[in-house]
């Protein structure tokens, strides 16, 4: 991960620090560097911080730990807990040894005091703090993520659903449960392996039809989750499970003994909105009760919660 680094020369680093002087004095440790361009974005408070995370993506934060809009471990809980977050450094005057093992702890990649920083330590450390995160990150996708499709799995649809109910207060989010109708007899007629290239190519026709702020995971077996969230209105979502269904019922060709097979499956769905008074179990049990009302009105088919 090093390596390539270097070989890129180039790192969006997001400087969190209120104090102009300081600010300057990092800036001119890392322009010292002439291997690494470093692009830097100055905020100085955590609100701006979690703006620029949502539209940008970042190689690494640099964070002082009292700025003006927050102070200590609540500064690096509030990055932390951002979705997709970086890899942290926590730069600050503060020489604890305690409060580097909390922060670390926490999930920061190092804590530096700003007395003892010099330019060579600096970016060794940012270089080093990378290199962790993303092995780190690559640990949690394969725990994270189907070996087949490479959708997300159950375990980390529930982790995500619960993130977005704290960060939306349970509003404007729905969740579409998928069942593949047709997919036992694919099996039985042309094999597990032509099963699970039916999964694959489903899994990507689903991808290709759900927009940017929603996320599909596979639930288990022939069964498929979307989240839809941030929708002006009931009738979007509509359209997007419309659009979903349409897709699914179109022919796909899998192969079985080394011959290209056209088969049809379609999709029972059932959509289910979120209410401030249900849980996150209530909400999958909610949705899979209205997939298979689609099951026994003839399959192939949406049947969604009162808007």
């Amino acid at each position: 991960m090093t390596d390539s680094i270097k070989a890129e020369k180039k790192l969006n680093i997001l400087l969190l620090e209120d104090d102009s002087i300081d600010a300057q004095l990092i800036k001119s440790y890392l322009n010292e560097s002439n291997t690494i361009e470093f692009n830097i974005t100055r905020v100085e408070t955590i609100r701006d911080c979690l703006t620029k995370l949502d539209t940008q993506i970042y190689d690494l934060i640099l964070t002082d730990l009292s700025v003006q809009d927050s102070s200590g471990v609540e500064t690096v809980n509030h990055i932390l807990t951002s979705y997709a977050c970086p890899a942290v450094i926590v730069i600050t005057q503060l020489d604890d040894d305690v409060m580097g093992e909390k922060v670390v702890h926490l999930g920061c990649e190092d804590y530096l005091y700003k007395g003892d920083l010099t330019s060579k330590s600096l970016i060794k450390s940012i270089l080093y703090a990378i290199e962790r995160h993303y092995l780190t990150e690559q640990i949690k996708i394969q725990a994270e993520q189907d070996p087949l499709t490479n959708l997300p799995n159950r375990s980390f649809l529930f982790k995500r659903l619960d993130q977005l109910l704290i960060e939306n207060n349970h509003n404007n989010i729905a969740v579409a449960m998928i069942d593949l109708d047709g997919f036992k007899e694919v099996n039985d007629t042309y094999g597990h392996r032509a099963g699970d290239e039916l999964l694959v190519q489903v899994a990507e026709r689903l991808k290709r039809n759900i927009r940017k702020s929603d996320f599909v995971a596979r639930f288990g077996g022939d069964e498929f989750i979307i989240v839809y969230h941030h929708f002006n209105n009931w009738g979007q979502i509509k359209e997007c499970c419309a659009r979903v269904a349409e897709s699914l019922s179109e022919p796909i060709f899998v192969y079985s003994n080394k011959q290209l097979i056209e088969v049809k499956v379609g999709a029972s769905i059932g959509v289910m909105k979120f209410t401030d008074t249900m849980s996150l179990n209530e909400i999958i049990t909610g949705a899979d009760k209205l997939m298979y009302i689609s099951k026994s009105n003839g399959k192939n088919q949406v049947t969604y919660t009162q808007s």
